[in-house]
């Protein structure tokens, strides 16, 4: 018998590591090209359309400023935002989200198919140093809970 403890120190839900290309439903060189781009480097991931409604501005702010909270170690976090229609973000959306990297799944013929019947839009993914899908945050997530998540998994690799 294994033991559990009663309370676990991170906030965001764990999954069981997998590759995060293998819940694409196909290869492609623009997901192989990102994997090779993000390795060593952990990764906040959103889905979302392209013309960003309000939760999708909101989505990418916190990421982004998730990313500035970790001071020196801001550079070890990626943000990708995974467009999931056939638009492409209007220009002021892409200036105001500087840095995320843009990836339009319907322009490369691919879909996301995350485990545990997860809804893409409505969870925020963390990708780890090694290229795994292995944490996600509900889309009505506590900054300052993710911030501490984020902070350890910085210190322990």
């Amino acid at each position: 018998m294994f033991w559990t403890p009663k309370s676990f120190v991170n906030y965001g839900d764990l999954l069981e590591p997998r590759p995060f290309n293998s819940f694409f439903n196909s290869q492609n060189s623009v997901i192989e090209n990102l994997m090779q781009d993000i390795r060593g480097r952990w990764s906040l991931v959103v889905f979302d359309q392209g013309g960003c409604s309000e939760e999708c501005q909101s989505k990418l702010y916190w990421i982004r400023q998730l990313r500035l909270s970790q001071g020196r170690e801001k550079d070890r976090l990626e943000r990708i935002w995974f467009v999931t229609d056939n638009f492409y973000p209007s220009p002021d959306i892409v200036k105001n989200f500087e840095g995320t990297r843009i990836i339009n799944l319907h322009h490369h013929s691919l879909s996301f198919h995350p485990p545990d019947e997860l809804v893409p839009e409505k969870n925020i993914f963390l990708i780890d140093t090694y290229g795994n899908l292995m944490m996600h945050y509900p889309e009505s997530f506590e900054p300052d809970e993710v911030k501490k998540d984020l902070k350890k998994l910085l210190k322990i690799s």
